[in-house]
C-alpha cells in the first residue's frame, strides 16, 4: 500500500507531461490530484514524511515559479505542477527533482530553437493525435516545461519512495 501512491504520482506526473507536450495545458486537477496524494500519504503515514519540513522546501519553487508566470515566461499549470512536485520531492530529494528538472528543461529548450525541430514536432502531433495540437510555429514559440517538471518529479518521487525498503 505504500508504494501505491508514488505509483499513483508518477502516473499523474505522466498524464500532466503529456497534456502538456500535446496542447501546452496542465489540468488544475492533476496538480489537485497530486496535492491530495501527498496530504493523504502524509495522513496514513506519518513516520514517512515530515509534512513542515516538505511544504518549506516548496514555498521557494513556488515563489521562483511565480516571478516567471508573473513575468510571462512561464504557464500557471508549471507553477502548480512544480510547486506540488516539490511538496512530494520534500528535502530528501529536493535537489535531485531541481537538477533533473534544470537540465531535461534546457535540454527541451535548446532542442526547440533546432530548424529539425518543426520536423520532429509534425511527426509527433500525428502519433499523439491533430485535436488540440499546436502549430509548428505556436510550438516553437514555447517549451513544453512540465515534461521536465514530470521528469524530474517522477525521478524524485521513484528515488525517495519506491527505492526505500
Amino acid at each position: 500500500m505504500v508504494k501505491l501512491y508514488p505509483l499513483l504520482v508518477i502516473l499523474l506526473l505522466l498524464a500532466a507531461a503529456y497534456s502538456d507536450l500535446k496542447e501546452r495545458k496542465i489540468r488544475n486537477w492533476k496538480s489537485v490530484a497530486l496535492l491530495i496524494c501527498f496530504l493523504s500519504y502524509a495522513a496514513f503515514f506519518p513516520t514517512h514524511v515530515n509534512f513542515i519540513e516538505h511544504i518549506l522546501w516548496a514555498v521557494p519553487v513556488f515563489l521562483v515559479f511565480l516571478a516567471g508566470f508573473l513575468f510571462g515566461k512561464i504557464g500557471g499549470g508549471d507553477v502548480k505542477l512544480a510547486t506540488v512536485s516539490m511538496i512530494w520531492a520534500g528535502p530528501e530529494n529536493g535537489l535531485l527533482f531541481l537538477t533533473v528538472m534544470a537540465f531535461s528543461g534546457g535540454a527541451l529548450g535548446l532542442f526547440s530553437i533546432l530548424p529539425l525541430f518543426k520536423y520532429f514536432w509534425a511527426d509527433l502531433q500525428v502519433r499523439i493525435g491533430r485535436n488540440q495540437c499546436l502549430t509548428a510555429h505556436e510550438a516553437m514559440e514555447s517549451v513544453p516545461y512540465g515534461v521536465a517538471i514530470a521528469l524530474g518529479g517522477s525521478i524524485a518521487v521513484a528515488n525517495g519512495y519506491l527505492a526505500a525498503p
